[in-house]
């Protein structure tokens, strides 16, 4: 290695520069154990990343050589005569920031490495291009700002040993992992916390591991992403923000912004006595989007994921993914600048309210907003660990039409992302792009639907667009009210009430089933068994006795339509009453399927008007409300905005349950779900990264198909029945 380093201080404008770049590089690939790459010494880089000789180049040309990096003990020269093996454990290169800090060398350290590097780039990827090259000749010597704190906190947290001696783990991989393990199977805070305190007395004298949860807390969440808490007034009339951001009361309702203790209602807000009590009455919990939008081009293999609608998705005529769609076609004609970057960002906004309780006796309804990429292929997107949650609405009642105005930080943000954007780094191209997003449709159920829109659902103008069977009480369309419509409008007079004695009769109707027949379907739906997490248990849901279905989820309400009732009615109904309903189950399995074609599509918005006419001959009135009246335009629908498992909320149902699970203080509901997805947040983000542990991104499912690569065969669901049922065959039904 030459001694003279004098190149390094040199304008890079000139030839000296270039010759001392090429000298070093030439020796630096010579040295033993070197391949295609090595520790790229430049400013951003700090020797924390193996880039080719090139990228190297490129780097020690636009950012200028570290200058604190002397001796050049990673690239050939040997650090006062010791070998390179041994090189390593004795850097000290004074930088106060990385003081008493040993380079890792295990795999595990490496990707740690690689993901704090990244993370760093990510929040600072603007840094690089403001100015030229002689701004870094000439800018004084500056303490480092937060972020770059926190970076090097963070890194030397990577690079201390668990313990002395230990050749696994560093402190920030070791609460990586564990916080993985935690999230894997629900451990609770006090179960690690008791672990941690275990650990920290079996592990030799001198670990570093955690006391206590809340250390550990610390140290992972320098990896993830805070929130925001903005106080709202208790009746939703405002946010205090911006102009109202110091308001003591609502300006609309006149509420005060605080709660009070029962002994101290008299208090001035503004006293000294009352700071103590100074507790908000609401809390919003916002989360920037910006920067979780950024966080999804910070590791390479993601970052390439979200380039796969428009690099490799097949436009054959066949709905895939939404990007087939006549919705996401029109949008990028009409937005040629957007669509001229593939990765600029197309979401989905759903939002819902659950009870964080799990139990029906407390009435609390809180609603999340979660924002879902369609960048991302099929296998990857609608799965929760890209799902985005945007903010916490809190309960205890739902917000109805006051929703808009807790969603207006994010709408604030959107329209920057939309007409700004913001300046991100693309880990799988290495260089910085300016990042936008828009929103291309909403995700709710049907009551959701009137909140998000404006549009009411109920009434003549329910249409957005312009338990009958089993005779369940409270739940059928055929009562006394819809046999006098009947009656009324002079038309099936077969149906038509009579008086006997002192009673009001209703006649059978063609579709009305006997109790014999009723057993019959309930012991069929009691008897049937589908394959694991294809649905829940429906088997607990049917009582044979009493002939009654109750406590089904609406997932399970959608299986028992779509591929159950067909078997279970085959035989019992006449043909003409029995036909229309099977009609309606195919049409809503063909609507559901993963892969449609454009044609059949079209072939099935003709077909549904049919088959409803088919049943506005046997049903009463009463029974077609606006929900019958939907599936009408759902073919369009799927036409116009692509296949439904990307539209349609049992996904986002799902995820609910999940944050469900996060409710460890029930006192405090909502700050639990937050702090919940922030270390779940954390840890999806370190997964990519534990390329030899088990994560959620990269554990085989319960139900593993053979991966996205091979064809879709469909999946058999086998019904049992008893041998003594006439139906007591195996049959398959295909999904």
């Amino acid at each position: 290695m030459p001694t003279d380093k004098s190149w390094v201080k040199l304008d890079k404008r000139l030839p000296e520069y270039e010759k001392g770049v090429d000298e070093f590089l030439d020796i630096a690939f010579t040295c033993p154990g070197v391949d295609d790459t090595i520790r790229c010494p430049c400013r951003n880089c700090l020797n924390f990343f193996h880039l080719n000789r090139d990228d190297v180049k490129y780097h020690l040309f636009y950012y200028g050589m570290d200058e604190k990096y002397d001796p050049w003990i990673h690239h050939g020269e040997n650090f006062y005569g010791t070998s390179s093996d041994d090189e390593e454990d004795d850097l000290d290169d004074g930088d106060e920031d990385l003081d008493d800090v040993v380079m890792p060398e295990t795999h595990d350290d490496v990707q740690t490495l690689e993901m704090l590097y990244d993370i760093h780039r990510g929040q600072h990827c603007g840094d690089a291009t403001v100015g030229g090259d002689d701004e870094w000749n000439t800018r004084d010597p500056e303490e480092p700002n937060v972020e770059a704190q926190k970076f090097f906190r963070l890194l030397k947290d990577a690079e201390q040993k668990l313990y002395p001696n230990c050749e696994g783990f560093s402190k920030l991989s070791f609460i990586v992992e564990l916080y993985q393990l935690k999230c894997l199977n629900g451990w609770s805070d006090t179960s690690l916390d008791s672990l941690l305190k275990l650990l920290k007395n079996v592990l030799p004298k001198g670990n570093i591991v955690p006391e206590s949860i809340y250390e550990a807390r610390k140290v992972i969440r320098g990896l993830g992403l805070n929130y925001v808490k903005i106080d709202a007034c208790i009746n939703d009339c405002i946010l205090y923000r911006n102009e109202y951001a110091k308001a003591k009361q609502c300006p609309v309702c006149g509420e005060s912004r605080w709660k009070f203790g029962a002994d101290d209602g008299n208090i001035e807000v503004n006293s000294s006595s009352s700071k103590r009590n100074k507790i908000p009455c609401k809390i919003l919990r916002y989360f920037p989007l910006k920067s979780r939008l950024q966080r999804l081009f910070m590791s390479p293999q993601t970052a390439e994921a979200m380039r796969w609608h428009k690099e490799k998705c097949v436009d054959d005529g066949v709905l895939r993914h939404p990007v087939n769609s006549i919705a996401w076609k029109t949008f990028d004609e009409k937005h040629r600048s957007f669509a001229s970057d593939p990765r600029n960002v197309r979401l989905g906004l759903a939002s819902d309210g659950f009870n964080p309780f799990g139990t029906m006796s407390i009435a609390h309804s809180t609603w999340p907003v979660v924002l879902v990429p369609y960048n991302l292929p099929p296998w990857m997107c609608m799965k929760q660990p890209y799902f985005i949650m945007s903010m916490l609405i809190p309960g205890p009642k739902s917000p109805g039409n006051d929703i808009d105005v807790y969603l207006q930080p994010l709408v604030e943000e959107l329209k920057d992302l939309w007409e700004v954007g913001i300046e991100t780094y693309d880990a799988s191209l290495k260089h910085n792009f300016q990042l936008h997003a828009a929103v291309l449709w909403t995700i709710n159920d049907f009551p959701a639907y009137a909140m998000m829109s404006g549009w009411s659902t109920k009434g003549a103008l329910a249409c957005p667009c312009l338990g009958t069977l089993l005779k369940l009480e409270e739940k059928t369309k055929d009562n006394l009210k819809a046999r006098l419509d009947l009656q009324h409008m002079g038309i099936k007079k077969e149906l038509h009430p009579y008086e006997c004695g002192n009673k009001i009769l209703l006649p059978p109707a063609r579709y009305t089933l006997s109790m014999d027949e009723k057993r019959v379907i309930c012991q069929f739906l009691k008897d049937v068994k589908v394959p694991d997490s294809y649905a829940s248990n429906i088997a607990r849901c049917v009582n044979v006795e009493e002939c009654k279905i109750s406590g089904l989820k609406s997932h399970d309400s959608h299986v028992l339509f779509q591929r159950l009732l067909p078997f279970a009615l085959r035989g019992l109904l006449p043909k003409d009453v029995c036909d229309p309903l099977i009609e309606l189950s195919l049409f809503f399995e063909r609507l559901c399927s993963k892969v449609i074609k454009v044609d059949e599509l079209e072939k099935m918005e003709s077909q549904i008007a049919v088959t409803l006419c088919k049943l506005e001959r046997i049903f009463p009135p009463a029974f077609f409300d606006v929900m019958v009246h939907l599936p009408i335009h759902l073919a369009n629908e799927a036409r116009m905005a692509g296949p439904v498992q990307y539209r349609w909320m049992y996904p986002i149902e799902r995820y609910l349950r999940t944050l469900k699970g996060y409710v460890r203080n029930k006192a405090h509901p909502e700050g639990s779900i937050a702090e919940g997805y922030i270390a779940e947040e954390c840890v999806i983000f370190c997964s990519r990264y534990l390329h030899n542990v088990d994560t959620k991104l990269n554990r085989v499912e319960r139900n593993f198909d053979g991966g996205h690569g091979e064809p879709y065969i469909g999946l058999s669901i086998y019904i049992f029945v008893k041998p003594a049922e006439n139906k007591g065959k195996k049959m398959a039904v295909e999904v």
